[in-house]
């Protein structure tokens, strides 16, 4: 089993733990959703192949994918914290790199995306990319 993963949503940190069931039912369909290729014909189509070839340039986020997003994000920080209410995260100043950070510590911690390092025992640096 994986060890929590730190996110920071809105300058407050959260450590994500494995997901339980209750949230990796709700966020495994999302994640794969943001995995997959959008065209089955091209793999760099997926919304996580889009990130990673950004490489720190603007990326174009669909409504659709950020609300995705904001979902996963959601679940992330309610698994670290099951007091946080709706409101109270909505409140944080959250961006979309926090977003997309906290999208690849679910992949992570959702036990679907592993790592070849991770048969290793070692986990990938921070916002490292996992396989789609």
């Amino acid at each position: 089993m994986t060890n929590p993963r730190d996110i920071v949503l809105g300058g407050k940190t959260f450590s994500v733990p494995p997901l339980p069931l209750r949230i990796s039912k709700v966020a495994s369909p999302l994640l794969r959703r943001l995995s997959r290729p959008t065209d089955p014909g091209k793999p760099e189509s997926s919304f996580a192949a889009r990130v990673l070839a950004a490489n720190g340039s603007v990326l174009a986020v669909e409504d659709a994918e950020n609300a995705d997003l904001i979902e996963i994000a959601w679940l992330a920080a309610s698994a670290a914290d099951r007091t946080l209410t709706r409101d109270q995260f909505e409140d944080l100043p959250i961006t979309g790199m926090d977003l997309i950070n906290a999208f690849f510590a679910m992949r992570w911690q959702s036990g679907e995306w592993i790592a070849p390092e991770d048969a290793k025992g070692e986990s990938p640096a921070q916002g490292e990319a996992q396989a789609a």
